[in-house]
């Protein structure tokens, strides 16, 4: 996959992103509002591999810099509809710029118009006010919401809000 928007590039990441991608992964930001631990090169190499080989992962680049990646999984709350999962992540030095806003609105465009999704789900926990602003900004509805949805780092366990944007 590779998507040019006016300031970004979205493709497929390659072996070669395993440092910025590990950088992202191990953020506060990321690790606030993501269940995943931290990872080590290794760990994260054959998860990278696992995901360039599934299509799963997105990387961002702006300048030729990873600065982001965008997650796909189908969705698993549907029966024999056509939807996928979104998740995103942006490294914590070009939050505030548009950038998500701008891979999103492209991703989004990509899964209607060339993957015949029809419906792009979103979890946000609900302590994360910027995702939920973000995604809320992008036309996506609430559909739900989940107590005790998942336990996160320190033992934390959050509740999630279910958005989803129908084509």
């Amino acid at each position: 996959m590779l998507i040019h928007t006016e300031r970004l590039v979205l493709k497929t990441p390659s072996h070669t992103d395993i440092k910025a991608f590990m950088e992202i992964r191990n953020s506060e930001g990321y690790l606030c509002f993501n269940p995943m631990p931290k990872v080590d090169e290794e760990t994260d190499l054959h998860e990278l591999k696992e995901q360039i080989t599934d299509g799963s992962l997105t990387d961002i680049f702006y300048s030729d810099e990873l600065i982001g990646m965008i997650s796909l999984h189908p969705d698993n709350l549907r029966y024999r509809i056509n939807s996928m999962n979104i998740s995103y992540a942006l490294h914590p030095e070009h939050e505030g710029k548009g950038y998500m806003t701008e891979a999103l609105c492209s991703m989004i465009d990509y899964l209607f118009n060339h993957m015949q999704c029809e419906i792009i789900v979103a979890r946000v926990f609900v302590c994360n006010s910027k995702s939920k602003r973000l995604i809320e900004q992008l036309g996506f509805q609430q559909e739900g919401f989940i107590h005790r949805a998942v336990r996160g780092n320190g033992d934390v366990v959050h509740d999630d809000y279910i958005f989803a944007l129908m084509k």
